[in-house]
């Protein structure tokens, strides 16, 4: 316990923490048959008492399917249905080079997910901003409460 006077440093307190845990985020669409086929998908968190901090990857491979409509991703775990949550995202779209950075909303429902901002409005799809093909990334991270 510090006394008055002493200097707290973060450092001191991260190992009470304890490392990120791995998880698998879900896949899905609002419309057709998403499925990640020999793409990738990982996700890492940290959870700090009812708070969680998470960080994920989606790189598209040859036979991913995107789905007819707007993507989510899977949350580790349930947020608080009475707040809505905001974090970032980044996709990048490796043929032509260019990186947009938008919003991601986390939506609290039975499956909580995350739904990613277009920067010309409205919600990522398969084809917005751009066509996701083979090799291009999307990332997330944010952090919400549990109940």
């Amino acid at each position: 316990m510090p006394l008055a006077g002493d200097e707290i440093f973060l450092d001191d307190f991260l190992p009470q923490l304890g490392p990120w845990t791995a998880f698998t985020p879900t896949y899905g669409a609002a419309g057709g048959s998403p499925a990640i086929g020999n793409g990738s998908l990982v996700g890492r968190y940290l959870r700090m008492g009812k708070t969680v901090f998470y960080v994920a990857r989606m790189t598209w491979g040859s036979t991913t399917v995107t789905g007819t409509s707007f993507l989510r991703f899977g949350l580790p775990s349930t947020p608080n249905a009475a707040i809505d949550y905001i974090g970032s995202a980044m996709l990048l779209d490796v043929s032509a080079g260019t990186a947009g950075y938008l919003t991601s909303t986390s939506m609290a429902s039975a499956v909580p997910y995350v739904l990613i901002g277009a920067p010309t409005g409205g919600l990522v799809t398969n084809t917005i901003p751009f066509t996701l093909a083979s090799g291009d990334i999307v990332r997330w991270a944010g952090t919400y409460e549990e109940p």
